[in-house]
């Protein structure tokens, strides 16, 4: 799995749009422990943990996950990115 060990959390301070993270409790592939790596090397991102799911938390949970998504999508910070149109 090359992208296990891949590591490029020293970017994440690098983008400059808001950042979500979700992720599944029993995620074993990307534990909620490196979910909080990665949010803690975001400046801004927030994280979600979908309970009752792991690395497929989209297709296991999906009302978990969609509204998740949803009510990032909502913010203000991400619908006044100047990335989004």
């Amino acid at each position: 799995m090359c992208i296990r060990d891949r590591n490029c959390t020293d970017r994440l301070a690098e983008i400059q749009v808001p950042i979500k993270i979700i992720v599944g409790d029993s995620d074993v592939g990307t534990p909620v422990s490196m979910s909080q790596e990665i949010q803690d090397a975001a400046p801004g991102s927030s994280l979600t943990v979908i309970e009752g799911a792991s690395h497929l938390s989209n297709l296991e949970q999906p009302q978990q996950f969609n509204k998740a998504l949803l009510d990032f999508l909502k913010e203000d910070s991400v619908r006044n990115s100047k990335f989004v149109e």
